[in-house]
């Protein structure tokens, strides 16, 4: 802030008397502005004030006289200068400061140039008329001195009157610096500014995350919101039904439910109250396998989203498995018009029903023969004409809801009916697609052995297991259960370290009274170790009775420990009957076999026992001392 004094004025000699000798202070542009001002004695502000240098008019913009009163008005050689009224009024007023009277000037209207005297309040005696070189020493000294007793406001020289921009903005200059010297420092403001920036700044930063993650979270939440009340308010499964049944196995198919992410499946057997949860799919169908034959169910599916199941359930009841299909054991003609016919019985079954036709016509009512009794599983149909080739089939049923419900029939036997000279035994191949699964070198510790037998028994599937007897000795529980789930039990010698002609006949003995320890059973065939067999081996194994066995299709498990590889070698190779060569101590088989038996099953494939096989694709038992590689 400046302070502004009468010593400032260049043109105002000493302080004239009257005249307050107090300061004035004013605000610097930037700041609220005020004007400047002297106070008189009393402390009252004039009512001139000073004016901007925009709003003064400039010299050429004063109101001229008219043509009339210039001629009126004397010119300074002719006659003395007169002071108007007002004039002399002010002259006895105190002084103004130099910045106040240009102020005061502007504010009344200046009369013309012609006439400079007029400007000045003081009256001035008649003057000479100007010379050049009066004029010339007017110009360079254009104020007079002042009389101390009628001070009047100074003559501003011509270049301060032509050039008020200038003037102006050497004040201004002189008032910044007065600012800029009593406020705080620029540096100081400028630290402090880019203090509040970066605080501005750190919290943008952090407000701006904020908001993107709350809305991210609403948005989560809306979604999960509408996914729970989604999982909540799940509906019912409808129309549940039975698609299609077999002795092992059935197919349950039911409607979707909207929002539903899959199904559970839930079963109950007969005679039991609760209902466990058995499969998890999303299809709108299941498979269910490993079902008890001649057996009646219950279900229901649940349809589920996330943790959450539909809360009602239309269960479907009385549901039931059909019997297993007979094997025929045994058929001959010894008698003339005569046929016996011998096959597995079926604890589950009810009874059986027994059907023959003659060569080239289809199966009859006539010629169906119904046996109530389950304890016989033979019997002689007789009343046939002599060299007749006939064919015959057998299968089971039991009753349920007093309904015969019936099982497959077996393999068609077909088979020359004896005119009484003679015994026909003739019987021709069987048609379905059959192959035999053989594991080798078991069993050891680990679970993939379980897991083979556990998916066979689930697909009610059979395979030959040829065994070690030192292993067997470790593993009666393995063995037993082999042989409880009809298993065909193989012998494949005691230690596996001999070959060819090298191996004794001690070897393949030892093994076979391991088996019988273990499971009493002994095993009904033989594999030489690495199929390398000579007739020393043949022999042995005729002594036993036991045929042996080598394969068509080698999967090469051992060598590559791929169960991919394994899979593809069986599926991409099989044909009705062939002997599969694999070894139950790799998980990699057991994976291969999960994947293998239930494709080989839907493609209609029969797995059969190598016993089984041959007997259904040659009519007869094996025979021993016999090598069989495959029955295509």
């Amino acid at each position: 802030m400046k302070e502004f004094t009468n010593s400032d004025n260049k043109n105002a000699g000493k302080q004239p008397q009257g005249v307050d000798s107090r300061t004035t202070k004013i605000w610097i542009p930037g700041k609220e502005r005020a004007k400047t001002a002297a106070l008189d004695q009393s402390g009252q502000q004039p009512a001139q004030t000073r004016k901007r240098p925009s709003q003064r008019k400039p010299a050429a913009q004063a109101q001229k006289p008219t043509a009339k009163q210039a001629a009126a008005q004397p010119t300074p050689a002719s006659q003395p200068v007169r002071k108007r009224p007002a004039e002399r009024k002010a002259a006895q007023q105190p002084v103004v400061s130099a910045i106040a009277a240009p102020a005061a000037k502007a504010a009344k209207p200046a009369p013309a140039k012609a006439a400079p005297a007029a400007k000045e309040a003081k009256p001035a005696p008649q003057k000479a008329p100007q010379t050049a070189k009066t004029k010339k020493a007017k110009e360079k000294k254009p104020v007079e001195k002042i009389d101390r007793k009628q001070l009047v406001r100074p003559q501003l020289p011509p270049q301060e009157e032509q050039l008020p921009t200038e003037q102006a903005a050497e004040a201004a200059a002189k008032d910044a610096a007065a600012h800029m010297a009593q406020e705080p420092k620029l540096e100081e403001r400028i630290k402090k500014k880019i203090k509040r920036d970066i605080k501005a700044r750190k919290k943008r930063v952090i407000v701006i995350p904020i908001i993107i993650a709350s809305l991210l979270f609403l948005s989560v939440f809306g979604v999960l919101a509408t996914r729970f009340m989604a999982r909540v308010n799940l509906g019912t499964v409808e129309n549940t039904y039975i698609h299609e049944t077999t002795s092992f196995s059935l197919t349950l198919a039911w409607d979707a439910v909207e929002n539903a992410e899959g199904y559970h499946v839930y079963q109950k057997k007969e005679n039991s109250e609760d209902y466990q949860q058995i499969d998890s799919t999303e299809n709108l169908y299941d498979i269910v396998y490993g079902l008890q034959q001649a057996t009646t169910y219950s279900f229901y599916v649940k349809a589920y989203s996330g943790t959450y199941e539909s809360r009602d359930f239309i269960p479907v009841e009385n549901v039931y498995t059909i019997p297993n299909s007979g094997n025929i054991t045994e058929i001959y003609s010894a008698s003339s018009g005569t046929i016996h016919v011998g096959w597995q019985g079926n604890n589950r079954a009810d009874g059986y029903l027994l059907e023959f036709r003659t060569a080239g016509r289809d199966y009859r009512e006539e010629n169906r023969i119904m046996i109530d009794r389950t304890d016989s599983t033979e019997y002689n149909i007789t009343s046939l004409k002599a060299n007749d080739v006939i064919g015959v089939r057998v299968s089971s049923y039991f009753i349920h809801e007093g309904e015969k419900i019936f099982g497959e029939p077996s393999v068609e036997h077909e088979i020359k009916v004896s005119d009484g000279t003679s015994r026909h035994t003739e019987q021709a191949r069987s048609t379905e697609k059959m192959i035999a699964l053989t594991f080798d070198d078991g069993p050891l510790d680990g679970t993939s052995g379980d897991r083979i037998l556990d998916v066979l028994e689930k697909y009610n599937a059979k395979a030959t297991f040829y065994m070690v007897g030192s292993a067997v000795e470790g593993h009666q529980e393995n063995v037993k259960r082999k042989a409880a789930l009809g298993m065909e039990l193989g012998n494949h010698s005691y230690s596996h370290d001999y070959y060819g002609d090298e191996l004794p006949a001690e070897e393949i003995q030892q093994c076979s009274n391991a088996i019988f320890d273990a499971c009493g059973q002994r095993p009904i065939s033989f594999r030489s170790p690495g199929g390398i067999t000579d007739d020393g081996i043949l022999a042995e194994c005729a002594n036993e009775g036991m045929p042996l066995y080598t394969w068509s299709i080698d999967t090469h498990d051992w060598e590559t420990l791929d169960a991919d590889k394994v899979y593809h070698e069986v599926m991409d190779n099989v044909q009705d009957g062939d002997i599969i060569l694999m070894h139950e101590i790799y998980d990699s088989t057991a994976d291969a076999v999960e994947r293998m038996v239930p494709e080989l099953v839907k493609q209609g494939y029969k797995l059969v026992t190598c016993q089984e096989l041959v007997r259904a694709k040659t009519g007869g038992d094996p025979q021993p001392g016999v090598e069989y590689s495959d029955m295509r």
